[in-house]
């Protein structure tokens, strides 16, 4: 109840504003100028692709082998010092 309370006088202050003239025209053109600004179609893109599964599962996997592949490394060069001596 106190909530309604507050939101009713909320309402009863805030003034009336009116919409300024053309103002739909003036963002349906900000919206349009942002569309075909050069860097925004090379991040949506960039976006579109950090997003993607695929990308995921292809950066796991190459983590995974690079990982695999310091510890391979590690064992090879033990054996390698163990044989030398």
């Amino acid at each position: 109840m106190l909530d309604r309370d507050l939101y009713e006088a909320w309402k009863r202050r805030r003034p009336d504003g009116s919409v300024p003239d053309a103002f739909a025209d003036r963002v349906m053109n900000s919206l349009r100028l942002g569309e075909h600004k050069p860097g925004r179609r090379f991040v949506r893109m960039l976006h579109r692709l950090f997003q993607s599964p695929a990308f995921r599962v292809g950066i796991c996997t190459l983590a995974f082998v690079a990982g695999l592949f310091r510890i391979l490394h590690a064992i090879v060069l033990l054996f390698a010092e163990q044989t030398c001596r």
